[in-house]
């Protein structure tokens, strides 16, 4: 019934009606991406582990954080499956979890964004400050009507992103700040697959003992040359990611999501 509905209610109600509702969410808990620091990720592949993998890595610096993904809902040392079977859930819920995020003392937030939930506008009312893009294939491409729209679809995370202005917390600006998986498509790899594990791995180690030594301490606080190393780092993990066809995947089972 309700389907049947929406296939007649024309494509510009229907926009007008998500948009009213994400405005309307954000109003009611009263703005809690403002009060964080946000990291929006999106792609086709690897969305949920890329988001939990930050989650886990700004955790590990000493950080509070929340999190949203397919498999797993958190907010601080809380985690508990996400039973709403939504990779990005709706407006209130996603709002009230937000705010749940600033009422526990969390500094970050990592939402995993769909391009379907992008395009009913469920970003509006967030203010991100991170995009991360995983990678783009010819997959669910159904409920966008092509490929290009789908491209397209992907994008307006970071179209969201560049228009808004800078936060701040605290008296801190946040930068804004981009990852983008291009180069992986772009960079020669040593031919074999021993050899490219090799490079790869030595290209994450490189960036760890970068990142170790700009992790946030007591008294410390972070830059933004901070966030593009660690950015970095990320971007490294990523690569690795990409051979999730090779044997060894086996060994990365424990995370939660598509590998």
């Amino acid at each position: 019934m309700l389907a049947a509905l929406r296939r007649r209610v024309p494509h510009s109600v229907l926009d007008v009606y998500h948009f009213f509702l994400a405005r309307l969410a954000a109003f009611i808990y009263r703005y809690p991406s403002e009060d964080l620091i946000v990291i929006g990720v999106t792609g086709t592949n690897g969305k949920t582990t890329t988001s939990y993998l930050i989650a886990k890595a700004l955790e590990a610096a000493g950080e509070k954080v929340g999190c949203t993904t397919t498999a797993i809902l958190k907010v601080g040392e809380k985690e508990w499956l996400n039973g709403t079977k939504m990779t990005m859930p709706g407006r209130f819920f996603l709002q009230k979890m937000l705010r749940s995020m600033v009422d526990t003392g969390c500094k970050y937030a990592v939402i995993e964004t769909s391009s379907q939930g992008l395009i009913q506008s469920r970003h509006i009312g967030i203010a991100y400050d991170v995009a991360v893009f995983t990678n783009l294939t010819p997959e669910h491409i159904e409920a966008h009507g092509g490929f290009e729209a789908y491209k397209e679809a992907k994008a307006i995370l970071f179209q969201h992103v560049a228009v808004r202005g800078h936060k701040r917390l605290k008296g801190i600006e946040i930068p804004k700040v981009f990852v983008l998986n291009q180069s992986i498509q772009t960079t020669t790899q040593p031919k074999g697959k021993m050899s490219r594990l090799i490079g790869i791995a030595a290209q994450v180690l490189r960036g760890y003992i970068r990142m170790s030594t700009i992790l946030p301490r007591k008294g410390r606080m972070w830059s933004s040359k901070d966030h593009t190393v660690i950015c970095r780092f990320l971007e490294r993990i990523m690569l690795i990611m990409r051979w999730r066809r090779w044997r060894w995947r086996k060994y990365l089972a424990f995370l939660p999501g598509r590998h």
